[in-house]
């Protein structure tokens, strides 16, 4: 019995990008019947992709049997007649013909290539609910110009956030004086700054990574830096490390206060939960190097059900490299990275993009229209989405009407990736979860509960056994990455090819 040369859960999601692949004709669908060869596909790497599936026959009944087998597909998604499509590629195949069907099989090879790929991206899981859609804008609404201001002041607590006619908002719990510390004061100046929205976006991508979607991760100082993409010099710059995790213990500090829509305070609790903190000597000075994080359940239920544990169906990935794009040159692309995967959500099994007016897609990145400069307006958006399309945020956008302008509207497509997870329910490789051991107490017991010695525990590691002494000096102290990452490669990677999403 012959196996599928492409299994019932990937084939709508490889028949939908031979359909983007394929060049359109005139007076009809696209015709598979194409001599192209992709310029990036190995023609041996066809073949045995091809022949795999029925080792028991002859290469050519193979090949014959698996052409044959994917224009069936194509018809069935295409809604071409089968009959006369397996008749034109029959009698190609039949004249010895071999140029048409086999660049279609190609074709095939190079989209379910693509999607293995795809499947083993890291991306973020957004919580499409409502609470976080208005968290995202209010952090996009609040003033960039990091002028002094006067928070208002409501039952002991600093509003952030004004409500706005939104469902959330955010409150900073005051001090015994009933002021804010100085310090506070500077880092949730910066926070308000297009530089806030980065770190949250990291922590966001830390969640569903590290955390395995649950919603709760260990967090380090060290992993955050890697999130946010600092190179190794950056990381080891004690003013940056110190900024990046003021910017994080501000979160901590934070409060989210969810109004049901009569107005009725429906919840208030931490935007982050903390959990053991672990600091390090930095200097003379101890400073904070890793906490145990868990999101409110209100940002992450539509993610993971918080009673069952199951996860949720109200959530869509983005890619985590949002995090890393430069929130100086691109801040809009960070915030429409957070929203578009929202209304995506909305939208989805409704129409395959999301459709927004010029003037609403300025205000949902949150670029401000000027009727004296309109040009400067339009230019900040496509470089911004043009960043996004290059951080893997977005397929594409068309415009309906006159471009660039206020009044016609924008389709923007989410990325293919993205609809192979939600559309078509593939289940991505993601990486097994991270062993416990994020302190070198905890690698002295690792290491002892294998019965390993200082210098095998280095060699099983693949690091110098200076590495693991240094660790295991310092108890209480996050691991480096050297042996983070090693302990992660001891765990054998999971196999979900093709495999429906709960």
């Amino acid at each position: 019995m012959l196996r599928p040369i492409v299994p019932d859960a990937i084939r709508p999601a490889v028949l939908e990008r031979l359909v983007a692949s394929t060049p359109a004709v005139e007076d009809g669908p696209p015709t598979p019947v194409d001599r192209r060869w992709p310029p990036d596909v190995a023609p041996q790497d066809v073949a045995d992709w091809l022949t795999a599936h029925a080792p028991d026959r002859t290469e050519a009944e193979r090949i014959r049997t698996a052409i044959m087998a994917m224009v069936e597909l194509w018809s069935e998604l295409s809604e071409q007649d089968a009959a006369g499509t397996r008749a034109v590629v029959l009698g190609a195949l039949d004249n010895g013909n071999l140029a048409y069907t086999c660049s279609f099989a190609a074709r095939a090879f190079q989209a379910w290539r693509a999607i293995q790929r795809d499947l083993k991206r890291p991306a973020m899981a957004v919580d499409a609910g409502k609470p976080n859609h208005d968290l995202v804008c209010g952090m996009r609404d609040l003033p960039k110009d990091k002028k002094p201001r006067k928070a208002k002041v409501l039952d002991g607590r600093a509003e952030i956030l004004a409500p706005d006619g939104r469902a959330v908002q955010l409150t900073l719990v005051l001090d015994s004086t009933g002021g804010l510390h100085q310090a506070t004061i500077e880092t949730l100046r910066e926070w308000g700054g297009w530089e806030g929205v980065r770190p949250w976006a990291a922590l966001r991508g830390l969640f569903s990574i590290e955390g395995g979607r649950s919603g709760a991760v260990r967090w380090t100082l060290e992993t955050h830096l890697e999130a946010l993409g600092y190179a190794d010099r950056a990381r080891r710059d004690p003013e940056v490390r110190r900024r990046v995790a003021s910017e994080v213990e501000l979160l901590t500090k934070l409060e989210l206060a969810v109004y049901a829509p009569d107005g009725r305070l429906r919840a208030r609790q931490p935007l982050i939960a903390v959990g053991t903190k672990y600091d390090a000597l930095q200097g003379s000075e101890w400073a904070l190097e890793g906490m145990e994080l868990k999101v409110n359940e209100w940002l992450y239920r539509g993610v993971r059900d918080p009673k069952t544990g199951e996860l949720g169906s109200n959530w869509h990935p983005a890619p985590a490299e949002l995090a890393q794009i430069d929130h100086v040159r691109f801040p809009y692309a960070i915030v429409l990275g957070l929203i578009l995967p929202i209304r995506w959500r909305w939208d989805l099994g409704q129409k395959p993009y999301c459709a927004l007016t010029g003037a609403t897609l300025l205000a949902t990145a949150g670029i401000k229209f000027s009727q004296a400069k309109p040009v400067r307006a339009w230019d900040t958006l496509q470089r911004n989405l043009d960043e996004l399309q290059r951080r893997g945020g977005l397929d594409r956008y068309e415009w309906s009407g006159k471009p660039w302008s206020l009044e016609a509207t924008c389709r923007l497509y989410p990325p293919q990736w993205a609809r192979d997870r939600t559309i078509h329910g593939l289940t991505p490789h993601e990486l097994p979860a991270p062993v416990p051991v994020i302190t070198g107490h905890e690698l002295i017991t690792w290491r002892k509960q294998k019965s390993l010695s200082q210098s095998s525990a280095a060699k099983a590691l693949g690091v110098g056994i200076a590495t693991i002494k240094r660790a295991e000096s310092e108890p209480e102290a996050p691991l480096g990455r050297a042996i983070r990452e090693a302990l992660t490669k001891l765990q054998p990677p999971s196999d979900t090819d093709g495999i429906k999403s709960q």
